[in-house]
């Protein structure tokens, strides 16, 4: 099986002590490349509280903050 290219050589051992076998070593460098991208996608706020803040910033054109206006005026938030 070929090294991954960030496979830094170091010893990871499984829970009960064993190496990892090849395979796993792979996948846990291939884990490791891509761990931002799921680190960050949890930390964001969600797409609605995104989509709200520019709204309330004025960001998008008249005719999408008409739109945006308009369901929020059909569906008020609750007092």
């Amino acid at each position: 099986m070929a090294q991954h290219e960030n496979d830094d050589g170091r010893e990871l051992l499984e829970r009960d002590g064993t190496p990892f076998s090849e395979e796993i070593r792979f996948v846990h460098f291939d884990y490791l490349a891509t761990k931002y991208s799921f680190d960050r996608g949890n930390s964001y706020p969600s797409i609605g509280d995104q989509l709200d803040a520019l709204f309330h910033a004025g960001v998008f054109p008249a005719e999408m903050a008409a739109q945006i206006q308009a369901i929020k005026d059909a569906n008020p938030k609750p007092s």
